[in-house]
């Protein structure tokens, strides 16, 4: 994706898939869709399109209501920035008419924020908003956080312990050399 960006190549439109029969959407769906939208960002949300899946295993009635709380609840602030969302069709003939449809939308050629998070602003993967938004990622990076912070603390450790060896040592070779002049005072 970065190379792409940097070549000029930006993109139409990006899908978000979600199956319309899942009854509930929380867990892995939510944290996928914080992660989809600090991917894309606010700006680019005109460029998505929230797709709706396996329309066959639900009646109408309980798709038209999952779709609008989806729409409500879920894509709400998408939707209102100038996301659409769209049925896809079961047939693979139809679903690749529709998106062939939706490449030839016209819409405004874009970049992900992602991209120009890693591109423009030199940012690592692991340093984007996609990958912050992540709780799993989080997590990592609360564990790498503080697995740094005991290396810093077994450092200082040693360095102390350093310190104070070598500090032995010296009162050690003092005391010797005490020992030899009191000797060669004897003599």
């Amino acid at each position: 994706m970065a190379l792409n960006y940097k070549s000029g190549i930006l993109l139409d439109a990006i899908l978000y898939l979600h199956p319309i029969y899942k009854l509930r959407f929380e867990g892995s769906a939510r944290d996928n869709l914080a992660m989809f939208q600090s991917l894309c960002g606010e700006d680019f949300y005109s460029n998505v399109v929230l797709a709706t899946s396996f329309w066959s295993e639900v009646s109408e009635a309980k798709g038209a209501a999952r779709l609008a709380q989806l729409e409500e609840e879920f894509w709400g602030e998408m939707v209102q920035k100038g996301a659409r969302t769209v049925r896809l069709p079961d047939e693979p003939e139809r679903c690749l008419a529709l998106l062939l449809e939706l490449a030839r939308a016209g819409n405004a050629q874009k970049s992900l924020l992602i991209q120009r998070q890693i591109v423009d602003e030199g940012r690592t993967v692991d340093g984007t908003d996609a990958a912050v938004s992540t709780p799993w990622l989080r997590e990592r990076h609360a564990i790498i956080e503080q697995h740094q912070r005991v290396l810093e603390e077994l450092e200082r450790e040693r360095q102390d312990l350093s310190k104070r060896q070598q500090e032995e040592e010296e009162r050690e070779v003092a005391k010797f050399e005490i020992g030899r002049a009191s000797c060669r005072e004897r003599v």
